[in-house]
């Protein structure tokens, strides 16, 4: 769906000369047309849910679950996780009142419950069966949460999670991040790329 998530938050970022700061002005400033992806599913019994990463800015009336969340880098501010809803992503129109543009709508063919277990994956925190060994950045081990930086949203979720049930789709139009390779907080440097935070 169509969003303005980048033009009201580009601000939020202080006007500081220096990284994360100034690389995510710069990253902002040139993505400001973008869609936000998210995935629904439905059971064998036919209850639907979607899934997607966001604000923990969500309206409190949402029948919703927060399976994974983490810390804006650089902030040690609790901001963004992601959610298990109830229901299909709203059509009419988001809780604040602004009206919706879904710009693509699919199946695609992929277990659902491969699809939460993933889900669940990419965005557990706590530590658990797994934490605590050695990981090169390129899957959750438990530590801090799901991927996030501006260039790591919900796109490159829904993208990673896709992937990972067997699903290769290239890119929506406007899917900022969508092909980008998450790196995932707290896990060792170990033949991996310099995080984009670093000057």
């Amino acid at each position: 769906m169509k969003t303005d998530i980048v033009r009201r938050c580009r601000n939020v970022v202080p006007a500081l000369p220096c990284p994360p700061f100034s690389t995510w002005r710069k990253w902002l400033t040139a993505h400001l047309d973008a869609v936000h992806c998210s995935l629904e599913w439905r059971t064998e019994n036919g209850e639907w849910f979607h899934a997607e990463l966001r604000s923990n800015r969500y309206t409190e009336t949402q029948d919703k679950t927060r399976v994974g969340w983490g810390e804006l880098p650089a902030t040690a501010y609790d901001a963004y996780g992601i959610f298990i809803s109830k229901g299909r992503v709203p059509r009419s129109g988001d809780e604040m009142g602004h009206p919706i543009e879904i710009t693509l709508d699919e199946p695609v063919d992929c277990d659902y419950r491969q699809l939460e277990r993933e889900i669940r994956g990419y965005a557990t925190r706590e530590f658990g069966r797994g934490a605590g060994s050695a990981g090169d950045g390129s899957a959750n081990r438990g530590f801090g949460g799901p991927a996030f930086k501006p260039s790591q949203n919900s796109n490159t979720m829904v993208s990673f999670v896709l992937k990972a049930c067997g699903v290769s789709r290239k890119s929506p139009d406007n899917a900022v991040g969508w092909d980008t390779v998450p790196h995932f907080p707290h896990s060792t440097n170990k033949d991996t790329f310099a995080y984009d935070n670093q000057p």
